[in-house]
C-alpha cells in the first residue's frame, strides 16, 4: 500500500484500551484524526496534553480521535498511560501492526493523518504535527459540505 494524497481510510477493526472495539467504518461522514504514537516517544508524550485540548475544543458529532499505539507498545503501559493522563480520545492497541501497515506502513512517532468525512486521508504527518494549522484543517473540514 503505497499512500498518495486523498488515499482511503482502510477497513479496519482496532481493540481499544477499554475493550470496546472501533470499526473504521463508523468514521463515515466524521472528520477524523488518528494519531500513532509510543509511550516511549518523548514528542508522542509531550504533544498528549495539546492533543487532548484540541480533543475537547472540537469534540462533536462531526469530529473523531483514535490514538493508536504502535505494537512494541506493551498494552498494560498503553492502559496505564492514557487512564493516568485521562487521555478524552479513543486509544487503540495495535498488537500485530495490522493498523500501521494498513495506513501506509506507518513506521515513525508521532504520525498524524486526518481524514475528511468521505473517508479520504487528506493529511499526513510524521513527526510532530503544527497542531495549531492542524486544528484549523480540522475545522475547514468540519465545515465543508459532505
Amino acid at each position: 500500500f503505497m499512500f498518495t494524497q486523498n488515499s482511503r481510510v482502510p477497513a479496519l477493526r482496532m481493540a481499544l484500551i477499554d475493550g470496546r472495539v472501533e470499526d473504521s467504518a463508523h468514521w463515515r461522514g466524521k472528520v477524523v484524526l488518528v494519531n500513532f504514537w509510543a509511550t516511549s516517544c518523548s514528542v508522542c508524550v509531550h504533544e498528549m496534553p495539546a492533543l487532548s485540548a484540541l480533543f475537547d475544543r472540537r469534540r462533536g458529532p462531526d469530529f473523531e480521535m483514535v490514538a493508536v499505539a504502535m505494537a512494541y507498545d506493551a498494552p498494560a503501559r498503553v492502559r496505564h498511560f492514557a487512564t493516568a493522563r485521562a487521555l478524552p480520545f479513543k486509544v487503540a492497541l495495535d498488537a500485530r501492526g495490522e493498523i500501521a501497515t494498513g495506513f501506509g506502513d506507518v513506521a515513525l512517532t508521532p504520525t498524524t493523518l486526518l481524514v475528511d468525512r468521505a473517508g479520504r486521508i487528506v493529511e499526513r504527518i510524521s513527526g510532530p504535527p503544527d497542531l495549531k494549522r492542524l486544528e484549523e484543517r480540522i475545522q475547514a473540514l468540519i465545515a465543508a459540505p459532505v
